[in-house]
């Protein structure tokens, strides 16, 4: 296996520095990159002024992901040094079916 595919095709986890949740994505790229563009979203948006009707515009809006989801909702911050490759997997499918099962794990935990 090539240097380059250990830096790619893989799924990784991304923690919240508020609460235990951990975001699970994967990618054919490097995660750097997509870790990046989660990031670069996540500081789009304005959650400086957090009142009880910008939550609620918040939980009506759908984001492009599901970790800048739950910064606007519950006002959380990511832990972006905290992020781990946590599988490498280089089928695109069979690498959605782990990154599956990690989300449902992540989701059965306390």
């Amino acid at each position: 296996m090539s240097s380059d595919t250990l830096l790619s095709e893989c799924i990784y986890q991304i923690p919240c520095k508020n609460c235990d949740k951990v975001y699970v994505g994967e990618t054919g790229r490097n995660p750097g990159v997509g870790v990046g563009e989660h990031k670069k979203e996540v500081e789009a948006k304005d959650t400086s002024r957090y009142t009880r009707q910008s939550k609620r515009s918040a939980e009506e809006q759908q984001n492009k992901s599901a970790i800048t989801d739950h910064v606007t909702r519950e006002n959380h911050v990511i832990d972006w040094d905290q992020v781990k490759v946590s599988g490498h997997e280089s089928d695109r499918k069979t690498r959605w079916i782990k990154e599956a099962i990690e989300i449902r794990k992540s989701k059965d935990e306390p």
